[in-house]
């Protein structure tokens, strides 16, 4: 939500109105959602520790550093926009500002990690191309 610009243009009134709604189904997805994506991110972090001999350690650092991020999102998530969600479920109309500032934190944080794997892919190192590691034997 911090990238949306429309937000910045939102009348306090709507903008409470709007994240109200938001917030709803964005917590009764991400109780199922986040959980997912945690749970897959740590069984391919598992997977490539078992065929690290076929993949090589840097997979295995790349998966760390997104489960990594993953955690101190939820961190972030539940120490900042968990407060700021209640106080925008209050109707209080000064919690905008907040929420867009949490939000650009958060987006600073995944741009982060991206460049990162930018960096990471941009090395000039052979790529393995054999997918048996896939497929425990």
């Amino acid at each position: 939500m911090g990238v949306n610009p429309a937000i910045r243009l939102m009348s306090d009134k709507t903008f409470v109105e709007f994240w109200q709604h938001v917030d709803y189904f964005m917590a009764a997805r991400m109780k199922i959602f986040g959980l997912l994506l945690m749970l897959s991110i740590l069984i391919s972090l598992l997977l490539l520790i078992v065929n690290r001999h076929h993949t090589g350690t840097a997979p295995i650092f790349i998966m760390a550093a997104a489960l990594a991020t993953n955690i101190a999102d939820l961190v972030f998530v539940l120490n900042v926009n968990h407060l700021l969600n209640h106080l925008i479920q209050s109707w209080s109309l000064y919690g905008k500002w907040k929420v867009v500032k949490a939000f650009d934190m958060r987006k600073f944080m995944i741009s982060s990690f991206v460049v990162v794997l930018i960096r990471v892919g941009c090395e000039k190192k052979p790529v393995n191309r054999n997918y048996q590691f896939l497929f425990i034997q």
